[in-house]
């Protein structure tokens, strides 16, 4: 664990000796983030800021890839070496261009196709038919070979080799090989196949066998659910999971913890018979968190309170735990059954009628239990040890997502009420560029700490102390990264032909906006850089495979191609798109590359399998093989949840694209941060003296209990800023206390736990970062009045505490938000 004090630092006030002192600490070479203006102006800066990376790329120019002059062929197709598997069909696209590199709108007619042999492979022309003319060249892969087909127009054509491979795998791997679980849950694997080529595999015939059934049950789903393997813990111990097919298999150890039984429920009932009848009923048990429990017959007993007039029998399924009771009726009368198991128990009541009815039950209604939810929040931690400091875990951007500040910003401009639901300081926080004071080398991170003190504008007699955190990943510029393998995922369908807002008045659509910011993307590549592209309407499309971008080659020019032939139409089949993103993805994975899904969509998928947590659940397969998934949402109102949903579970980013220098901004100062995590399941925790009381975060989620903080990933060159408000007696001598910060992640290559802290004196931190605190504050204001947590005069008696001149370009950007917010707000 590394230690520090920033007493000891000696940030002392005098100026050489703050520089000389805080240049020990800060490491030139670890830029800030990616976050600057365009100026490349800081809401703070001073001798211990680190250069902007902007300068910093100026200062170490590489060669960049360029575009060769008009020397690429008339017929363009996403690929002329196309490798797929017998049975399968995929769509390639065709375009058309002349020699200045316009497109051309070809009608089917006047487009030859053949092919070498269609026992292997035969192609069909797919068209746009609201233009009657050609997009698409369908490849129907037949039996096993090899098979070229030509496409020619215009006294040109274009060959495309297309290999067709056996469907029979020769290596297997499951995404995890240990899975742990308490009783009656469910989890789930992705069991990936592949052929001798490396090409990705969906086996229709796939054996999974548990060793022991009784604790694990294990099922394939069907292959267009994505082909997992769906585990279910029964009872408790450990088994093995073998999946195997074709002569390849894998094995899952499946560790399974005990739950206890909270309620037996007993399904129908009450019951009423006549004489000599029987009817069975369902039984379920069920633990604390709702889930069924499998309970074996040993462990259950059913008695009866008058056995002449009514009996029972516990019925089992195949591996002996008990499903079902059956109800035996004798002489009339009334008898009371009690079925007790695990120390919990529940009775029926049995009426046996004299009327000689018929043999039936009624009271068909299952019987409701109300179950409450109880806070987790441990007692013990709120009750801190008596002399001992207090603390809380936090985080602060779940999704490193600019959404909510650049939906706010627009709708402010534009004359609207943000919603409440946009209130989200923490994204503000992170959004915006803060300059480090006094930066300390934290493990991976640099971190600086400050605090300005003043009166408390709703607490008489008390003062307020601001502290603010500085947390930035070190800074990548796109030389120095690794290679990367791309695989762009575009959503063209009909709705991305909808108008988003523009700030020069132009007519913009939501493909504007994306194919401005792919523009932007050939600025990002370079050479060593492979793409992929992939879009979905209506099915999903190859748009592009394996383009190598090189110093001098067609890489940059096949991609900005691809790039212009994209057109909207049609639904969105947003799982087609995901699926063989991944596809493509796998087939072209490169283990010494950057390998990365980017999708660009507005995320509301109408076509196909639409449940978000399926979608999330095949982002998950290509984190565990290395593949993260990011996004870009387009359009004021992209589905921001479900994208959400999407690159959580992708370990990546996503960031809303409104208008064109958004996109441009996202393929140019964030690109990195859509590629690369520095740092993962990264919690903070703070510790503060017992003489403050915590008055305000800005924080997504806080808590004394570190398991109710999600934890997050720290992406390169990203920043972080942390707001926290404390209050004390005015005249508290606080000067020797002091501030703890720790930091826990896990190495994201190696998953090897690492543990930071660095602690400093009240006394050594006021004053710093004062310019830096009044931005974040007033910006944590503008999100109070958002959400509609404070009213306009509490706002404005925060903002009389600062100097009646006090200006700052950020402060006063959004101070003049809050003021525009007073003036729209009802």
């Amino acid at each position: 664990m590394l230690r520090g004090s920033f007493s000891a630092i000696g940030c002392l006030v005098v100026l050489s000796a703050l520089t000389s002192a805080c240049s020990l600490f800060t490491d030139r070479g670890a830029g800030i983030g990616d976050d600057a203006y365009d100026d490349g102006s800081w809401a703070e800066g001073d001798d211990c800021s680190t250069p902007s990376p902007d300068e910093a790329d100026e200062a170490a120019p590489a060669p960049e890839p360029t575009e060769p002059a008009a020397d690429l062929p008339g017929i363009s197709v996403a690929t002329t070496d196309f490798v797929t598997v017998a049975g399968s069909r995929k769509s390639l696209r065709l375009g058309f261009f002349d020699d200045q590199e316009r497109p051309l709108a070809v009608p089917p007619d006047e487009v030859g196709l053949t092919t070498s042999d269609a026992g292997v492979a035969r192609g069909v022309l797919q068209l746009n038919e609201a233009l009657d003319r050609v997009t698409y060249l369908g490849v129907t892969a037949g039996s096993p070979g090899t098979a070229t087909i030509s496409v020619s127009h215009g006294g040109e054509r274009s060959d495309i080799r297309v290999t067709v491979l056996d469907n029979v795998a020769s290596t297997m791997s499951l995404s995890t090989k240990r899975l742990e679980l308490k009783e009656g849950q469910r989890g789930s694997v992705a069991a990936l196949f592949y052929h001798q080529r490396g090409v990705p595999l969906d086996l229709p015939d796939v054996e999974v066998t548990s060793s022991d059934p009784r604790i694990v049950l294990a099922s394939r789903q069907a292959p267009e659910l994505g082909g997992r393997i769906e585990v279910t813990a029964r009872g408790a111990g450990t088994a093995t999971v073998t999946v195997a097919a074709g002569g390849v298999r894998d094995e899952l150890a499946v560790t399974v913890a005990p739950q206890p039984l909270d309620s037996i429920e007993l399904l129908p009932g009450p019951f009423q018979l006549p004489p000599d009848c029987s009817t069975q009923a369902w039984i379920e048990f069920h633990a604390p968190d709702g889930a069924r429990l499998w309970v074996a017959k040993d462990d259950v007993t059913v008695t009866s309170s008058d056995p002449a007039r009514a009996s029972a029998e516990l019925l089992t399924d195949g591996d002996g735990f008990v499903e079902a009771l059956e109800i035996t009726s004798d002489e009339a009368g009334t008898a009371t059954l009690t079925i007790t198991a695990r120390g919990k128990r529940v009775e029926r009541q049995v009426v046996v009628t004299a009327d000689g009815a018929a043999c039936s039950t009624w009271g068909e209604e299952e019987e409701e239990e109300e179950e409450e939810e109880e806070s987790e929040l441990e007692e013990a931690q709120g009750e801190l040890a008596a002399g001992s400091d207090p603390f809380f875990y936090f985080t602060y951007d779940d999704s490193a997502s600019t959404a909510a500040v650049e939906l706010v910003k627009h709708q402010l401009r534009a004359g609207e009420v943000p919603p409440p639901s946009l209130a989200r300081p923490w994204e503000f926080l992170s959004y915006e560029r803060f300059a480090p004071s006094c930066a300390r080398k934290l493990g991976l991170f640099d971190v600086s700490m400050g605090l300005l003190q003043r009166a408390s504008a709703s607490d008489a007699g008390r003062d307020d102390l601001l502290l603010g955190i500085h947390v930035a990943a070190p800074f990548f510029r796109k030389q120095e990264r690794d290679n990367l393998v791309l695989t762009l995922l575009i959503d063209n369908s009909g709705s991305m032909m909808d108008r988003t807002p523009s700030v020069d008045g132009a007519r913009t659509t939501r493909m504007d906006v994306v194919k401005h910011g792919l523009k932007g993307l050939l600025r990002a590549l370079t050479p060593g850089d492979l793409v992929n592209v992939v879009t979905f309407n209506s099915t999903a499309q190859i748009e592009l495979e394996g383009a190598l971008i090189e110093p001098v080659g067609s890489g940059l020019a096949e991609v900005r191609r691809a790039i212009d032939s994209v057109e909207p139409t049609g639904s969105t089949a947003l799982a087609d798109g995901i699926s063989l993103a991944y596809q493509i993805a796998r087939q072209r994975y490169d283990p010494g590359k950057l390998n990365r899904i980017v999708i660009l969509t507005d995320a509301y998928a109408n076509v196909g399998e639409v449940d978000p947590a399926l979608i999330a659940d095949s982002v998950v397969i290509g984190d565990d093989e290395g593949i993260y998934f990011s996004g870009l949402g387009v359009g004021e109102d992209f589905n921001e949840a479900f994208l959400n949903v999407l690159t959580d579970e992708g370990r990546g980013a996503y960031f809303s694209v409104i208008t064109p220098s958004d996109a441009a901004r996202a393929f140019d100062q964030r690109f990195m941060a859509l590629l690369t995590v520095a740092a993962r399941e990264v919690r903070f925790k703070l510790s503060y003296p017992r003489a403050l009381a915590r008055a305000a975060t800005a924080s997504e989620e806080s808590s004394t209990d570190p398991e109710d903080v999600q934890p997050t990933n720290f992406s390169f060159n990203t920043t972080q800023y942390f707001y926290e408000r404390f209050r004390a007696p005015a005249e508290a001598p606080l000067s020797e206390e002091r501030f703890k910060l720790t930091i826990s992640y896990k190495d994201p290559v190696t998953r090897e736990p690492r543990s930071e802290e660095i602690e400093a004196a009240v006394g050594d931190l006021l004053g710093q970062q004062e310019t830096n605190l009044r931005a974040a504050e007033a910006i944590f204001l503008l999100n109070q009045r958002i959400g509609q947590r404070m009213t306009a005069p509490e706002v404005d008696a925060v903002l009389d505490t600062y100097p009646p001149r006090y200006s700052a370009p950020l402060f006063d950007e959004y101070k003049a938000l809050i003021e525009r917010y007073d003036q729209l707000a009802p």
